[in-house]
């Protein structure tokens, strides 16, 4: 509709802006023939619906001249250029309901019975009356709060305009969009319609707070427990846990416990269980090691790398593994747990991919150099896969490495079962 409201589209993503622009298209033609007072409360009512997914008020499409309503459409479209600039500033929230939102708090719905049967001209008249207000030299002045700011652009028609509109100062919009959110609540966070939207929501202010995000995911993960939301939280969790400070942020609000519920409850979903495994990897870590152990985490990274041998939940239950191992309590849990079977079973299963035979022996060797560890790894046959492995990899040093370990100075052989 004007320069303004295509800059603004643009920093709308894809998605957004395809339903943004369809739903507000069709509140705009709904409501046409409305007088222009009317036009305003009527889309935000549209949109409001549209949010909601309820029935969509009927409006009036009827125009008898659409010549004079050119510069009325002008106007309209700085509004909705306003609507869109708070929706998308706000920062999160369904943009249609933000948007709505905008229209209840600075358009009036209830325009008095006479103003419908008033005519467009008439209806300026009286618009001039009431909304401009003049300074002693007859110049417009802006109501308290506000400011006056000249906006150009086209109309619908292509025709140019200038027109000088009223704009709430920086605090009056940041106070409305408290006020929004307080309403509204989590209900309409994000365009949380889909798993795929609320994941990448929850990706999104990973990325932009770091570990200050860890209490908005968690509460999200509780309050939604779609697989796919589940997926993309383990996901955010893992990458903020890979410092120490985002550990003890994600530890301190029992971020292991969630993943770890978020996979008893989801145990044939394969993305999930991954982003699972290694999340927890890297929540056991230094810090993280007693209450990650307690809560079941190493159970549960075992389990998933028992129901599924594809690569990836492979690879990464290796890393995971051998994060377990690498403090004290975490080695003894893992010998005893069952942590060497599985490891040796994805090198059995993925004997061919360097990089998961490369971070299998990395997990072995923080298990094998106990007594305990290397007795389970013998008596699973862990020198015939380690030799198979080496075969087929002469310049990893990981197998190698493992081989010397388990016969001691070189020699000794395998142990019979």
């Amino acid at each position: 509709m004007s320069s303004t409201w295509e800059r603004d589209m643009q920093e709308v993503d894809s998605a957004q802006k395809k339903l943004l622009e369809a739903k507000l298209q069709e509140a705009v033609l709904a409501g046409i023939g409305l007088p222009p007072a009317k036009r305003p409360p009527f889309i935000g009512a549209y949109l409001r619906a549209c949010s909601l997914e309820e029935p969509l008020p009927e409006g009036s499409r009827a125009l008898t001249d659409t010549s004079k309503v050119s510069g009325e459409l002008a106007e309209l479209a700085v509004v909705l250029s306003a609507a869109l600039n708070f929706a998308t500033e706000s920062g999160e929230g369904d943009p249609l309901a933000l948007m709505a939102d905008y229209f209840q708090l600075n358009f009036d719905p209830h325009v008095p019975p006479s103003e419908e049967k008033a005519s467009s001209s008439e209806q300026a008249s009286s618009s001039d009356q009431a909304a401009p207000l003049t300074g002693a030299d007859g110049e417009r002045v802006a109501r308290e709060g506000y400011e006056l700011v000249w906006e150009t652009g086209h109309n619908m028609s292509g025709v140019p305009y200038k027109l000088l509109v009223e704009r709430p100062l920086l605090s009056s919009r940041s106070r409305m969009r408290e006020d929004v959110f307080q309403r509204a609540g989590e209900a309409r966070s994000g365009l949380l319609e889909s798993e795929e939207d609320v994941g990448e929501h929850l990706l999104r202010i990973q990325r932009e707070r770091g570990g200050q995000a860890v209490p908005k995911i968690i509460e999200k993960m509780r309050e939604d427990m779609r697989p796919g939301v589940l997926t993309m939280g383990c996901q955010a969790l893992a990458t903020i846990s890979e410092t120490d400070h985002g550990r003890t942020n994600v530890l301190a609000q029992n971020g292991h416990g969630i993943v770890k519920s978020a996979m008893d409850d989801h145990v044939d979903n394969e993305p999930l269980q991954v982003k699972g495994v290694m999340a927890l990897g890297k929540m056991v870590l230094e810090q993280g090691e007693e209450q990650t152990l307690a809560c079941g985490g190493l159970e549960a990274v075992l389990r998933a790398m028992a129901n599924h041998s594809t690569y990836l939940i492979q690879l990464k239950g290796c890393v995971a593994l051998g994060n377990f191992a690498y403090g004290d309590a975490g080695e003894a849990a893992t010998t005893a747990g069952g942590g060497i079977g599985a490891i040796l079973g994805a090198i059995k299963t993925h004997t061919t991919d360097a990089k998961l035979i490369e971070e299998a022996c990395d997990a072995l060797s923080n298990l094998i150099g106990s007594d305990a560890g290397r007795e389970a790894c013998l008596a699973l046959g862990g020198v015939a896969l380690l030799e198979a492995a080496r075969s087929k990899h002469f310049a990893l040093s990981g197998p190698l490495e493992c081989l010397a370990m388990l016969r001691g100075d070189g020699g000794g052989s395998e142990e019979e079962d």
